[in-house]
């Protein structure tokens, strides 16, 4: 094979040329990359870190200039901005790479159908528990809503409880101040303290309500007083079974056209309640149980006469022994159908009345409805039934009454609430020649809450009252409206107005209307 010397003369030389040029560019390269290399990605703790960025400000990195390897001065790049820390030794630099991650599979799988796609796991939702009473629910929304309001009170805490007391004071007018047939207007004071003691737990649940209401006229026989205390206790045993107590009193005055008030009489005499109550509540899935026993005391005043003479109305005191079952199912978080039974004895203090009756008795109900949960839309429940009660004086007939209940918290839109109740109870009497009585009573509320510190209701009652065993009924309407103008959380101006109809058949018609205008002291 013939080789060419000149042409292989003429390459090495090209060679010899090229090889040198490139070691010179990237000696170079490297150089600039030295010393133009920003401090930002100097590890923390090494000389160069510690000369040009992390004393700076104490001037020993020569107003941040140093001097490379070249002798050329050279800029240090400027520390990191706040909140960015220097890069650990294994943080990463620059984008994440291209193409899978380590714990990526790559391509298909080697052999067989591919997988199919297996679906997220589903989160098995909370079976809901029975409310068992629809009044609690009312109650739940009702404090939702007192939540949101921006003048609501705000309280005093004391350890885990917080207190809320409230204060009003104000005046009041009434063209029949005593109940009686004949109107006269008459002005006078008005006091009304409330208090509030609640816990604040994250289990069980104590309350405390006081509340009283005075008003004073010129003439003391007019005067109204009323006063109620109402104690509650929740302990939670377990998230299914919990134990409840109640207590109570109430301190009103009986009117003087009240049937069973003395016609002597000049005072209105005071009538006194105590009550108590325990009861058990255990829920099973959907299905909800509850057992309840309660005790009820009514006392009543001696009526004083014009003369001086006392009549005593003792043998109007008795005492009220009931045991109350209910049991409820679940059908949807919406409807929960109950059954309810209750069973009771009265006993009064005496034997016999100034009659001669013996007014002891045992009764029992039977009522069922539905509880209807679609807060905060609608709420409560509502239900029929009936009683039976047996009087031991065979003279009286035994009472037998259809029962309707009904509690109902409807909103149709924000800010507005339709509050119906509806309610069929028993009382007795010492009126000779009647058993008892049963009251029909039903209230239809309407609030509106106009703006964020102004607040309207409205609202219409209607009680009827059936003696047992004589013709006499009571009918009693009633009409009201009110206004609350908040000031701020701690005070707010009310004025309010009450219309009343009564009429006793046989007997006469007596009208009321009653103004009062308050300042409402808060806390």
């Amino acid at each position: 094979m013939r080789v060419r010397l000149p042409a292989i003369i003429a390459s090495a030389a090209r060679i010899g040329v090229l090889v040198p040029a490139l070691l010179i560019v990237q000696a170079n390269s490297a150089r600039a990359q030295e010393t133009s290399a920003p401090t930002d990605f100097t590890l923390r703790g090494s000389d160069a870190a510690d000369e040009d960025t992390l004393f700076q400000d104490s001037g020993e990195a020569n107003n941040g200039d140093t001097d490379d390897a070249t002798g050329r001065r050279a800029r240090a790049a400027p520390p990191p901005p706040p909140g960015q820390p220097y890069p650990t030794p294994d943080a990463p630099i620059g984008p994440p790479p291209f193409g899978p991650r380590p714990d990526e599979p790559i391509g298909p799988p080697l052999a067989g159908p591919p997988s199919p796609p297996q679906p997220e796991p589903r989160q098995r939702r909370a079976t809901p528990k029975p409310q068992l009473d629809g009044r609690r629910l009312i109650r739940r929304v009702v404090e939702e809503e007192e939540a949101e309001d921006p003048y609501a009170q705000v309280g005093v805490r004391l350890g885990t409880f917080v207190l809320r007391p409230t204060l009003d004071l104000g005046a009041i007018a009434s063209d029949n101040p005593d109940g009686d047939e004949q109107q006269s207007w008459e002005a006078g004071g008005l006091v009304a303290p409330t208090l509030n003691l609640q816990s604040d737990w994250d289990r069980h649940a104590v309350e405390l309500d006081l509340r009283g209401t005075a008003s004073f006229y010129d003439d003391h026989a007019n005067d109204d007083r009323e006063a109620e205390a109402k104690f509650t206790g929740r302990y939670d045993i377990s998230s299914d079974t919990e134990v409840n107590v109640e207590a109570g009193y109430l301190y009103t005055l009986e009117s003087f056209t009240d049937p069973d008030t003395p016609s002597a009489a000049v005072e209105r005499p005071a009538e006194q309640n105590y009550n108590a109550a325990l009861g058990v509540t255990q829920r099973f899935n959907r299905l909800g149980m509850s057992l309840r026993g309660s005790f009820e005391r009514e006392t009543y005043e001696d009526v004083t006469t014009a003369s001086g003479a006392t009549i005593s109305q003792e043998d109007r005191n008795n005492n009220d022994y009931a045991l109350t079952g209910r049991a409820s199912y679940l059908i949807s978080p919406a409807l929960e159908p109950f059954v309810e039974a209750r069973l009771g004895t009265t006993r009064y203090d005496e034997s016999t009345d100034a009659a001669g009756y013996r007014r002891d008795s045992r009764w029992g109900e039977l009522t069922g409805g539905v509880i209807v949960n679609l807060s905060p839309k609608l709420a409560g429940e509502i239900g029929v039934g009936y009683r039976h009660e047996n009087y031991d004086d065979p003279r009286f007939e035994d009472l037998n009454a259809p029962l309707a209940t009904a509690a109902l918290l409807w909103s149709p839109r924000r800010l507005t609430n339709v509050r119906l109740d509806i309610a069929t109870t028993t009382e007795g009497t010492t009126i000779e020649g009647a058993s008892g009585s049963v009251i029909h009573s039903a209230d239809l509320t309407l609030e509106r809450r106009m703006r964020h510190n102004l607040f309207a209701e409205a609202g219409l009652g209607l009680d009827y009252r059936d003696y047992h065993g004589v013709d006499l009924t009571e009918t009693t309407w009633t009409a009201f409206g009110g206004l609350v103008y908040d000031l701020n959380r701690y005070a707010a101006l009310v004025g309010r107005y009450t219309y009343e109809r009564k009429i006793l058949d046989p007997g006469d018609t007596v009208e009321t209307n009653t103004v009062s205008v308050r300042l409402r002291l808060k806390r």
